[in-house]
Formats: C-alpha cells, structure tokens, sequence
C-alpha cells in the first residue's frame, strides 16, 4: 500500500471542483489520439483525479477526527491502482474505530458531508466503512475486500492506522501465504469465462469482464503485488521493468506492457464515445473509436462528424481499430497467464521429471520440449506436441507454446515448408477430424493461437480477428470457424443426436467427413 501525500486544503467549490475534473478529462480526450501509452495517460488522468479530490477529503477527514476518533479514507479500484477510465465509479474506503456505532447518525452525516461535494463535482462515488478487523476478517469470504487491501492508497487521514491494516493483510493473505488468495482469484476468472467466453474474437467484446480485458490485467497486477507483499511492487509508468521483476522474459514483458497500454487507452475511448461508464465495446460505439484512436486523419474525421465519410473508408477504420484490440487483448490473455502463474507459490511436492521421448518430457502435468529451438528447423514439431499434450491429459508449458510460435513466426511469408509437408498436412487433416479433439483451448484452437494454422492453410490468414458487421454473428470470421468444426465434432460424437437427429444420422453416413471440414 502507498500512501498519497494529502495536502490540506481548503476545498474547491463544486462548480470549480466539477470544472477542474471536466479539464482533466477533456486533457485526457485530447491524448488518446496522440500517445498509444494508454498506462501512462491513465496514470497521469488519475493521479490528477486524486489531487483534485483530496483537499474535499482531507478537510471532511480532520472533522471527524475531532468526533469520531482516528478516521482514513482510502482510495480503492482502478484510481487507487492508477487506472481510472473517465466516467469509472470512485471507490472509497473509510477506517474507523472499532467502538464506531454501525447506525451513528452523526457519521451517516459526516459521510454526506464526506461525498455530496464529489457528487456534485459530477464524480460516482462509491463509499464503504470498515473498522481494521472488520476488513481483514471480511476479506476472507468476499475477493473485492481482499484485492482492495493491494488497491488501497491513502488519501487522507490516520497514516499509522493504514499502515497498520497493510502490515496485518501481508502477514495474513500475500506474501507466503499467497496461495489461497491467488487460488481465488484464479476462481473468480474461471466464472468470468463461463459468463464471456475464453476468446477475445467477439465482435463486440467486453473490455472489462471479457477475455484480455481490465479484470484480467488487474489479476495479474494482484498477482506481483501478492508475491511480493508490497504495493510497491508495481509501478504503472514502468510496466516492462514491473514485469520483468515477475521473471518474464523482457520480450514477454514487453508484449504484455503492450497490451496493457491497448486495453486502457480503447477502454478509455469508449468512455468518451458513450459519455458514461461503458464497458461493452458495442457496434454503434465502435463508429466513433478511430478518430478517438488516431485512426482517421483531420479531412475523414471532418467528414465523420458531417455524416460523410465514405462507408468503405469507416469501416476500414473500424477493422484497424479491432484488430489493435485483439492483438493486445490477446497478448495480455495468453501472456498474463504465464506471469500469474510465475506468482504461485513453489509446490511443496517433490516435481518428477517424466520422460516421453527424445522430443518431450512432462513436469507437474505439464509438457516441455528438448533442446533449444527444435521447431524451428522442424516446425511439424509444434503439432506432434499438441497432440501429445492432449492424448496424454498435459497442459502445454508457456516455454513450450513460445517457442512453437516464435518458430511458426519466424517462417518467412510464402514459405512452404509446413503448407507443402504432406506429413504436417496429414497431421492436420487428422486432427482437423478427429471427434476427440476436446478441451478449452482444444489442439485445433491452440494452433489457432500459435499461428500453425495460417502456415498450414495460408487461405485462411485474411480471417484471423476478421469483423462480421452485422448482429448475427458473435464471433469475428476465424473463430466462428473454428467453433463451427467444434460443433461438428460434438455432433460425431453424438452430442446432438437429440437436438439435431438428422444432422447426426447425416455425419455418421460420412466415411470421409474432411472435405465437410475443410469447408467449414
């Protein structure tokens, strides 16, 4: 926990308060098109945010000192993080005493007092109250107590009370004992998947709750600080150092500090297109995002505005400003799993080393290849291990799964080594059929991820993140097709048989179903 340096103050009227944030946020707008350093004009956004704030708070705070005994408020949520999007909830924690009656008038009062001048100003301010022990012991059940105990930053008041609660919550969920903490916040993203999917390729993403959004960067920033036990340990203006500390390698690092700065800055700019919290990156916000984004210059963003822009010119905007997300959404999904991972605590169990073959070997349920770049003089490798990891119920290492997509990036456009190797187009072709290609991500979907399938079927390149602009289609054209083989699948195995009888009877006819395939 870091504690702001408040400045007391007497505080700005409302009208002045609401018209210095209007400011901010209009310095804010005018960035977004300029600077693709999304962290860092969030993290300047915020912390002018808080300077503006305090002096309200501090004010309120040296009253209740004099009639409710030793008082704190703490900033929480992304503006304690430094991530505040400009219409996002302001969330505030109070610390009192304990001897605080739970139902005093008076301090109901003083939290009025505390948060009409900031409602006034045009801010949405969410306001809890707890005692030291109250927090700690609610932290147990409920995770947005727990992960507000890294967020919380001090705005104003009893210093030594706050420093106090941070030293209590390190020695008793972060640090060592960092497991179960990070065991549910490991939960909580498995529900959010069940809810938005475990793709970024939606059309109209959730740049929140969705695969490779906000949540998921503030779980891998929950992550480091937990290891650590320190609030310190991130720093928003210097990601990549932040994540090399974790042990990223700094080309990881660098590609995840990409992604953070993707992720904030669209979701920022769909603040200003919807002029209010939004978090649903819906198809009548994605018109205004490129010129928000840089994506238009002044004649298109001219044109834009007087209704005429050419639709072709649009909606090329558009695809760019997608395919910016996908890529950035996707790098902090895939990459931050890695880093979250590397916050686990060491297992205590003794890890045994099994040997597969001369190619591969398993530790901890996971699998490893040998030797440094072996995909890379044969890049069908990447397939056997994808299927090896299947047949055998083993997860793909984050070494492994790099060096198979560095090996599949460095092959030169054009090249024919895996669209013309009948052995890698046989491997293919039998796992593009096989009924027992199942799991999340699937083999299929994991050389979807690592670029084995463009190299394999360079047709199907031009697809990748590609937008469907219509509202049937929830998924951009690769994925779709990609769930629409899942669905064949599931009807080989007969899955659907009841649902869909025909359709099943029809499949199973079939003795060789790859052209059926190939064509989906």
């Amino acid at each position: 926990m870091t504690p702001a340096a408040p400045v007391v103050a007497a505080p700005s009227p409302a009208s002045s308060l609401a018209d210095a944030l209007a400011h901010a946020r209009a310095s804010l707008r005018a960035a977004l098109p300029e600077s693709e350093a999304g962290g860092e004009l969030l993290c300047v956004y915020s912390e002018r945010v808080l300077e503006l704030i305090t002096p309200t708070i501090a004010q309120a705070t040296l009253a209740a000192h004099e009639r409710f005994g030793r008082v704190a408020v703490l900033a929480t949520g992304g503006l304690a993080r430094r991530e505040q999007c400009p219409f996002s909830d302001v969330d505030l924690m109070v610390l009192v005493d304990a001897g605080l009656p739970e139902h005093d008038e008076a301090f109901a009062a003083w939290i009025g007092a505390l948060t009409h001048p900031l409602w006034d100003a045009g801010l949405r301010v969410r306001t809890s109250v707890n005692t030291h022990d109250s927090w700690l012991d609610g932290a147990v059940e409920d995770l947005s107590l727990c992960t507000a105990l890294l967020d919380m930053r001090l705005v104003a008041g009893d210093r030594d009370r706050v420093e106090a609660l941070a030293a209590a919550a390190r020695a008793r969920f972060f640090g060592d004992q960092r497991a179960l903490f990070l065991d549910r916040v490991s939960e909580d993203a498995v529900a959010r998947q069940a809810r938005y999917g475990t793709t970024v390729y939606r059309v109209e993403p959730d740049l929140k709750f969705g695969p490779g959004g906000t949540r998921d960067l503030a779980a891998i920033e929950w992550a480091m600080q937990a290891r650590s036990g320190h609030h310190e340990a991130w720093d928003p203006r210097r990601s990549v150092t932040a994540f090399r500390a974790s042990g990223a390698p700094r080309r990881v690092a660098e590609m995840l500090a990409h992604g953070r700065d993707v992720i904030l800055r669209m979701r920022a700019a769909l603040h200003f297109v919807a002029g209010r919290t939004q978090d649903r990156l819906n198809f009548h916000y994605q018109e205004g995002m490129p010129a928000l984004l840089g994506l238009l210059d002044a004649t298109q963003r001219d044109a834009l505005a007087a209704g005429k822009l050419p639709d072709e010119q649009l909606v090329a905007a558009i695809e760019a400003c997608m395919q910016m997300y996908y890529r950035g959404a996707r790098e902090l999904l895939r990459y931050g799993r890695r880093v979250f991972q590397r916050c686990m605590p060491p297992r205590a169990s003794v890890q045994i080393d099994h040997r597969i073959d001369e190619r591969f070997h398993a530790i901890d349920n996971r699998l490893y290849h040998y030797g440094k770049d072996p995909f890379v003089d044969k890049p069908v490798l990447g397939l056997d291990a994808l299927v090896i990891a299947r047949d055998r119920a083993l997860e793909v290492s984050g070494e492994t799964l790099d060096a198979i997509a560095d090996a599949t990036a460095a092959i030169p456009e054009g090249d024919p080594r895996l669209a013309d190797d009948p052995e890698a187009q046989q491997r293919f072709s039998d796992l593009l059929v096989d009924p027992s290609d199942v799991g999340s991500p699937t083999p299929l979907g994991r050389m979807f991820e690592v670029g084995l399938i463009e190299r394999l079927v360079p047709e199907f390149a031009p697809s990748r993140g590609r937008m469907q602009h219509e509202g049937f289609h929830v998924y951009t054209v690769d994925q779709h097709s990609l769930y629409a083989v899942e669905f064949l699948k599931a009807i080989a195995r007969g899955e659907h048989r009841r649902d869909y009888p025909m359709a099943t009877a029809i499949h199973l006819a079939i003795d060789d179903p790859r052209v059926l395939y190939l064509a989906t």
